[in-house]
C-alpha cells in the first residue's frame, strides 16, 4: 500500500522535523481548504513554496473554482492535483494534464458514485475516495465509503484508488481488501512521536 501522510495537523513550529520523520512514506499529501467549499481554512501555496518536503507531494484542492489554484501548485512541483467531483468537470482535469501533472478526482463521503460522470472517472489518473466528510482532520472512518472503492476497482481494474480519512493500522486493511492502492494518513501519524513514525509507515506500507 502506498502511504501519503497528510500534514494538515502537523506541528508547523517544527515542520522540518515533522517532514523528516515522514520521509520513508511514498508522498506527502497537502490539504488545501478555502473556508468556503469546506468550512476550514488551511495553508496556501505562498507558505508552502518555502518548504522542502523531501518527497514528491500531491495536492487535494477543497476549494471553490479550483482552476484558479492549479497554476500555482503546478509551479511548485505538485506530482498530482486532486479536485472534487462535486464542483468541477472534466475540463479541469484536462487542464491539469495539459500542464504535465497527474490529475485526480475526489468523491466526498456524502456523494453517491452515480453522481460522478464515468467520463471523469475514466480520464482521471487517480480517484480519491473520502472515508470521512471532507474538510477536517481527526474524524472517524466510515465503512460505507468502501462500497465506492469496490465499485471503482471492479470498473477500472488498473486505476489508482486512494482512501482518505480516519485511516490507521486497523482501518487500512479494510481499504486494501476493497481494492485501494494508496492511503492518505493524517492524525494517526502526526499524533504519534516522531521517533515512531518510520516504523508505523513501514507497517502500513506492508498492508
Amino acid at each position: 500500500m502506498r502511504i501519503y501522510p497528510s500534514i494538515l495537523n502537523a506541528n508547523f513550529s517544527c515542520l522540518s522535523a515533522e517532514l523528516s520523520s515522514l520521509q520513508s512514506a511514498d508522498k506527502i499529501h497537502l490539504d488545501i481548504m478555502d473556508g468556503a467549499f469546506v468550512p476550514a481554512i488551511s495553508f496556501g501555496s505562498g507558505v508552502m513554496k518555502h518548504v522542502d518536503f523531501l518527497l514528491p507531494f500531491d495536492v487535494h484542492l477543497m476549494v471553490h473554482n479550483p482552476k484558479k489554484y492549479i497554476d500555482k501548485w503546478v509551479e511548485l512541483g505538485s506530482s498530482t492535483i486532486i479536485i472534487h467531483a462535486e464542483n468541477t468537470d472534466i475540463s479541469d482535469l484536462q487542464y491539469i494534464k495539459k500542464k504535465q501533472v497527474r490529475a485526480g478526482v475526489v468523491i466526498d463521503l456524502t456523494t453517491e458514485i452515480q453522481q460522478v460522470s464515468e467520463e471523469m472517472l475514466e480520464f482521471a489518473d487517480a480517484v480519491l475516495i473520502m472515508t470521512v466528510k471532507a474538510g477536517a482532520g481527526g474524524q472517524k472512518f466510515q465503512d460505507s465509503a468502501l462500497e465506492k472503492v469496490r465499485y471503482i476497482r471492479e470498473k477500472y481494474p488498473n486505476k489508482e484508488i486512494i482512501v482518505d480519512g480516519g485511516v490507521n493500522d486497523k482501518t487500512l486493511q479494510k481499504c486494501a481488501d476493497a481494492g485501494a492502492t494508496g492511503a492518505v494518513v493524517g492524525s494517526y501519524l502526526t499524533n504519534a512521536p516522531t521517533s515512531k513514525r518510520a516504523e508505523m509507515i513501514a507497517a502500513l506500507q506492508n498492508t
